[in-house]
């Protein structure tokens, strides 16, 4: 071939592609060995959906303003999303191939399309139609012919098996199309056995749930949060067909749901111990299953108080961080314990700066961890809010809790009140944001929580890891030292005679000295009072290794020790209190 008819060639084929490239043209479907069956659309976007099985009716669905798939035929109602997410999902990713088959009376008998099993038909906003009759099955078992636009395909077999939907369950069984992200206000209106209504009424504000109705307060976030997921997951079990005449009473329950999606009224009426309703936005009428319902609304209202009155829900262990006890101008310090992470160690913060002790810690997240409603005080008469009515304790004579978790900035504040006067294991207690909830909790919390701030002092005293083999003991000018030899053996300066108690005392005392009970010594700080007995620790060489300051207080009291001036001491056990006065004797 000459360059002139090769140059013409590549000539063509580049006109020939940049005609292809411009009009996206694609070729006729009844020209191509393979295709999509919905040629790439999507019936998420399609207006109008119909189908008929072979010896059943037909059953049309369409979108309707709210944007949902909704039943048009052969009643009208709300379409499962689910169920039309598995037809939509089929069809969009369908695909079929040409067969030798004409589409003609015998090729249409052999494909088993004469009639087809089934006829489907999609419309969308721009009139595009596409129209499709599914036959019998392949010649594998796993496909089925197609017959489109006067040829006949073969396609997967699931285009046929997910439409095989029974009319119940192509209706959605949700009872509420609100999700519970959405609700943020629910109101349950019940009739009791006795004939009387029960109200129950929560909201969302700033993040939790509020309880407004029978009495207003916090609702118990864990409980809440069951509530409102449970109510909003109801599920239809039985629909009504037919006409249906509601009775003319009022309806034994009505659940009203506003959230994102608008409001949603449930009606329920009671009939010979069964139950049937009216779905929200809808005409149609079910039948609920009883035990749901019931386990839904039995007792609701009382289980959604706040019975966890501080916000850890049983993980105060893990959670708290700060924790602030205060009872009261002229009822003692207020005692602030603190801790940067829950794995870190506790220290108390006021009304002095020093690590805390682990285990009193321990035993105040206990009792915080105990302070949970028992009863709700819902007694007629007295001041409101609550909290301001003399006979709980809640005035000025309160003891204040306040608490914080990891994370949190703000802290939650308990405020606890006088001994129950008809049981004296239980106390009166509020939350210091809901003082018209008052409750009755156990009252043996309030011994660990009022005990003295000197409980969580941490009692180690003084440590030291080197050999100590020298100590000066002086009291006012005088002065007197004991010392270890080359030999390991100690005696006192001066004199010749081995004292092995005093190395004891040193070796398995001293070097690792923890106190016995903690002293508040702010006062004697402030003024500076001067220790009886200076102890100090030494090499041989005179090396200063560490020393005590020792203060001797009134008859029959033990000794009290600091390692350098502090706002706390610590008193000596009665052995170590007697080892001490001997070394002077």
């Amino acid at each position: 071939m000459g360059l002139r008819p090769l140059a013409v060639l590549v000539l063509l084929g580049l006109v020939l592609g940049a005609v292809l490239w411009f009009t996206d043209e694609k070729p006729p479907i009844d020209k191509v060995a393979e295709a999509a069956v919905l040629d790439g659309r999507s019936l998420q976007q399609c207006k109008r959906l119909m189908w008929q099985f072979r010896d059943h009716g037909p059953i049309e669905i369409a979108v309707e303003a709210d944007g949902r798939f909704h039943l048009r035929e052969p009643f009208a109602d709300l379409a499962s999303i689910a169920q039309l997410k598995a037809i939509v999902d089929a069809w969009d990713s369908a695909q079929m191939r040409a067969t030798p088959l004409a589409d003609d009376a015998e090729g249409r008998q052999k494909a088993g399309l004469e009639p087809p099993e089934l006829r489907f038909a999609a419309e969308w906003p721009d009139g595009q139609r596409i129209d499709v009759e599914v036959g019998a099955e392949g010649p594998l078992g796993t496909t089925r012919f197609l017959r489109r636009q006067g040829k006949i395909w073969e396609g997967g077999n699931g285009l046929l098996e997910n439409m095989r939907v029974g009319l119940d369950d192509l209706r959605e069984r949700q009872v509420f199309r609100t999700l519970v992200p959405q609700a943020r206000e629910i109101a349950v209106d019940r009739l009791l056995p006795s004939g009387r209504r029960e109200k129950l009424h929560l909201r969302q504000q700033a993040g939790s749930w509020t309880l407004l109705e029978p009495v207003a307060g916090r609702a118990d976030a864990t409980m809440a949060f069951r509530f409102v997921t449970a109510l909003l997951s109801l599920r239809v079990d039985t629909f009504l067909i037919g006409a249906v005449r509601l009775p003319e009473g009022e309806p034994a329950l009505v659940v009203t749901v506003t959230g994102d999606r608008g409001e949603e009224a449930l009606r329920l009426w009671e009939q010979g111990g069964a139950m049937f309703g009216q779905l929200p936005g809808r005409d149609a009428m079910f039948v609920p299953d009883n035990r749901d319902y019931g386990a839904i609304f039995e007792n609701a209202a009382d289980a959604l108080r706040a019975r966890i009155l501080l916000p850890f829900a049983g993980s105060v262990f893990e959670t708290m961080v700060e924790c602030v006890i205060d009872p009261g101008q002229g009822r003692g310090d207020r005692v602030r314990l603190v801790r940067e992470s829950p794995t870190a160690d506790w220290r108390l913060v006021e009304p002095v700066d020093m690590l805390a002790n682990p285990t009193p810690c321990m035993e105040l997240a206990t009792a915080v961890n105990r302070l949970v409603a028992r009863e709700f005080v819902d007694a007629a008469g007295g001041a409101r809010p609550r909290a301001q009515d003399a006979r709980y304790g809640l005035d000025a004579a309160r003891l204040t809790v306040s608490v914080r978790g990891n994370g949190e900035r703000a802290m939650t504040t308990l405020w606890l009140g006088a001994i129950c006067p008809d049981d004296a294991a239980l106390a009166f207690a509020c939350r210091a944001d809901d003082p018209d909830s008052v409750v009755r909790l156990p009252s043996d919390p309030l011994g660990t929580l009022r005990r003295p701030w000197t409980d969580y002092c941490d009692k180690r005293v003084f440590s030291q890891g080197a050999i100590i083999e020298r100590i000066d003991l002086r009291r006012g000018d005088e002065t007197r030292q004991f010392q270890m030899d080359e030999q390991g053996r100690w005696q006192r300066l001066g004199s010749a005679a081995e004292v092995p108690e005093v190395g004891d005392l040193v070796n398995n005392d001293l070097r690792d000295l923890v106190g016995k009970n903690a002293v508040d010594w702010r006062q004697q700080h402030r003024e500076q009072v001067a220790p009886t007995w200076t102890l100090q620790f030494r090499r041989r060489n005179g090396d200063d290794l560490g020393g005590l300051l020792l203060w001797q207080r009134g008859d029959g009291q033990p000794l009290v020790v600091q390692a350098r001036p502090d706002k706390v001491a610590f008193e000596l056990s009665p052995r170590l209190d007697r080892d001490l006065r001997a070394l002077w004797q």
